[in-house]
């Protein structure tokens, strides 16, 4: 894409960017008798550059934003309906201001972030289950800005919860929460960190 951006007010600032954005995804899936397999992965990278008219090596620059990322899983299903999940990998982040002329304004990120996961879903009725399981984010972070790096480490442990209901024809509900488990967290003991509603249906 090619964009250009005019100020009708004073002090006229006027600058164009140019850019791409590219995304390749990869969804494998292999079911034998009660067990399923499935890897997926993704890569996403997009570039950015920021050009003001006239030049400023303050502003002019050019940003790059990169993110990847790999996961495998294995399910075993019961008769019943219910099934246990376990699965493990990875998001990798990638972020940096490049600036015309001036390194020392240069400035960036990268994020690891490694996952672990165990679900179990317990079939209530034909129609109606229950869900809840265990997280593990371990997290690790460098920064920089010119020639000053900052490296920083975390981890997180979070429980899983939720609610689903399958209509006819292939439709379902679902609500999801998530509940911090850090007990050396800044909230509470215990405390909801988010959640999501999701419709699916299919024709």
């Amino acid at each position: 894409w090619e964009l250009q951006y005019k100020d009708l007010k004073s002090p006229f600032t006027s600058y164009i960017t140019k850019g791409f954005q590219a995304e390749s995804t990869c969804d494998l899936r292999y079911t034998r008798s009660s067990w399923t397999y499935a890897f997926k992965g993704e890569a996403w990278q997009a570039q950015e550059s920021i050009d003001y008219e006239p030049a400023d090596p303050a502003q002019d620059r050019n940003v790059i934003k990169e993110r990847s990322s790999l996961s495998v899983s294995v399910r075993k299903k019961w008769l019943s309906g219910s099934y246990v999940r376990i699965g493990t990998g990875f998001v990798k982040a990638r972020g940096q201001n490049r600036f015309t002329n001036q390194p020392a304004l240069h400035n960036g990120y990268i994020v690891l972030d490694r996952i672990a996961y165990l679900y179990f879903y317990q079939a209530l009725s034909a129609r109606a289950g229950l869900d809840w399981g265990y997280v593990y984010d371990r997290q690790w972070q460098k920064t920089f800005t010119g020639p000053a790096i900052g490296m920083s480490a975390c981890s997180q442990n979070r429980g899983k919860f939720g609610w689903q209901y399958n209509f006819a024809n292939g439709a379902s509900f679902r609500v999801l929460g998530t509940v911090e488990l850090d007990p050396n967290q800044s909230e509470s003991y215990i405390s909801f960190d988010g959640g999501t509603i999701q419709f699916q249906t299919t024709f």
